[in-house]
């Protein structure tokens, strides 16, 4: 009898986790801030995508413009999934703080060669790649435009390269880097990039809508990138971006993402800080400014036909999401008019 009831209570609080879950999820999806002054300013830049806005735990506008594929007239909606590029990369950084809080890895500090050990410069550490100041030269540069690359052909290829200047002597924000880290994750971890992403951040979040992107989009869900008045752009291999560039997401998973970074769900508040402020110039895939004298943390991505941004103040809760399916479009002029007309009007 006991082992019925308690069953039973097991029943009722999977039930009601699961109808919370559900009514949370329905509420994200809902459009806010239509009409508004911040609606309209919007509009008339021309923006095509979803975006989101939160200033001081209130929600400004949160909304989808334009098409998601123009040919079939479908509509962007906020479930809508977009590429997020450089987004990527605080994924990874996160990925390498687990890793390291897991044991496998002993500490930032730790030159390369330490875990790879046919890497072929001896100086650059962890700290350098994920600080952006390894001085390696971005693979982009010297791709075959017409291959698919594995991660090992991708980590061959930037150990053939030259070294620009010395490791720790400057900053110079490249791909490289963080296609390294992605294919270090592969190895000390024994799964593929995406599988320990998941593993580690995704499902533990509950992001079901962020992952891997494919080369070729389809389906209802995704978004066509587009360049100019809903024109092509050139074609993209997902395998170029990995580690640097290589997911999708939308609205609703990247605000939980967000939000838990703001409450330290994944790693401590040191670790967190280490994070978004390693060094002046560059965190962990993430970018430390001031706005109105409050820290804020931001990055942006592009690939062809996208453009993302996200920026969050994590003292006040306040939060910006742009994702883009025209790279042709001026998102960051779109985010310095945000934060000037929203965050620095008062």
């Amino acid at each position: 009898m006991k082992m019925i009831k308690l069953a039973a209570s097991f029943i009722v609080v999977y039930f009601l986790v699961a109808c919370q879950d559900s009514d949370d999820n329905q509420a994200a999806m809902t459009e806010l801030g239509e009409g508004s002054e911040l609606d309209q300013l919007v509009t008339d830049k021309g923006f095509t995508g979803s975006i989101l806005i939160k200033k001081n735990g209130e929600y400004l506008l949160r909304k989808s413009y334009g098409f998601s594929d123009y040919d079939a007239q479908r509509q962007n909606t906020l479930q809508t999934r977009y590429r997020i590029g450089s987004l990527t990369k605080a994924f990874t950084g996160m990925s390498m703080l687990l890793l390291k809080k897991s044991g496998h890895i002993s500490s930032f500090e730790d030159p390369l060669i330490n875990y790879l050990p046919n890497f072929p410069h001896q100086d650059i550490t962890l700290s350098h790649l994920l600080t952006m100041r390894s001085g390696i030269t971005d693979y982009k540069d010297h791709i075959d435009w017409e291959s698919t690359y594995t991660p090992l052909a991708l980590y061959e290829l930037i150990s053939s390269l030259v070294i620009k200047f010395p490791a720790d002597s400057e900053f110079d924000y490249n791909n490289s880097n963080y296609t390294l880290l992605g294919y270090l994750i592969e190895q000390l971890s024994g799964q593929s990039y995406i599988e320990y992403v998941q593993e580690h951040i995704l499902k533990p979040l509950n992001l079901p809508n962020t992952e891997y992107g494919a080369t070729d989009i389809q389906g209802e869900v995704y978004a066509k990138g587009y360049v100019g008045d809903y024109q092509m752009p050139q074609n993209w291999d997902m395998s170029f971006s990995y580690a640097s560039g290589g997911l999708s997401s939308n609205i609703p998973d990247m605000e939980r993402w967000a939000q838990s970074l703001q409450e330290n769900r994944l790693a401590s508040v040191e670790e967190t800080q280490e994070m978004f402020n390693a060094t002046d110039d560059y965190g962990y895939g993430w970018i430390t400014i001031k706005i109105a004298g409050i820290e804020a943390v931001l990055h942006d991505g592009g690939l062809p036909g996208f453009v993302a941004i996200m920026g969050m103040i994590p003292k006040d809760d306040s939060l910006i999401i742009i994702l883009c399916n025209n790279s042709d479009f001026d998102i960051n002029g779109l985010n310095e008019l945000i934060i000037l007309t929203q965050f620095l009007s008062d």
